[in-house]
């Protein structure tokens, strides 16, 4: 049986800029092992053509000059897909995805933390979350997110600090720490 009373309480009007800065702070996260995915790759296309030169006999200083250049070129181009996806597509991919979301322009939002339970209230919808649902908090000085639902399709709760908290607090982290056991650092600050 849970506890009704209301230990915490977050509301707000969802703006483009609260969504967008919530979505850069997710994906600033995925974006460093989109780079590495692609830098891996780039060096398992390598080993035919670096086991190629060795077999062939070509010099080995070569074949090791050759590599360390498409190294070179493999992670300019993950810098570059990093650069471009941050400043570029993720400003206009979550411009569009908040115009196109029906429900978040705005509409008003409240989160209310429980002893046992979140429960998260837009005007057309609501939805109840356990604490051990969430394995990851991300926040700045501008917003937290919660994320729950699965790794690859997250489900996230938006804390903006322009809302109207409660009890906004150290203590309030220390609680959110305790309570969600799957996520391991608390609140990662970046």
């Amino acid at each position: 049986m849970y506890n009704d009373r209301i230990l915490y309480r977050v509301s707000y009007q969802m703006t483009e800029d609260i969504y967008q800065e919530a979505n850069h702070l997710l994906y600033r996260k995925r974006m460093p092992g989109i780079c590495l995915a692609i830098f891996g790759v780039g060096i398992i296309g390598m080993i035919p053509d670096i086991a190629d030169g060795i077999m062939t006999g070509t010099d080995i200083l070569d074949v090791i000059a050759e590599a360390v250049f498409v190294l070179f070129l493999l992670l300019c181009l993950a810098f570059a897909v990093l650069f471009l996806g941050m400043k570029v597509f993720m400003k206009r991919a979550v411009s569009s995805s908040y115009k196109t979301y029906i429900g978040l322009s705005g509409r008003r939002h409240s989160v209310f933390f429980y002893e046992d339970k979140v429960v998260y209230q837009s005007e057309n919808s609501q939805a109840e979350y356990h604490y051990e649902k969430f394995w990851k908090m991300i926040g700045n000085k501008k917003v937290v997110i919660m994320l729950t639902g699965s790794r690859w399709q997250p489900g996230m709760i938006i804390l903006p600090e322009n809302g109207l908290w409660e009890k906004r607090d150290e203590r309030m982290e220390k609680f959110l720490r305790v309570k969600c056991i799957n996520v391991k650092r608390g609140i990662e600050h970046l």
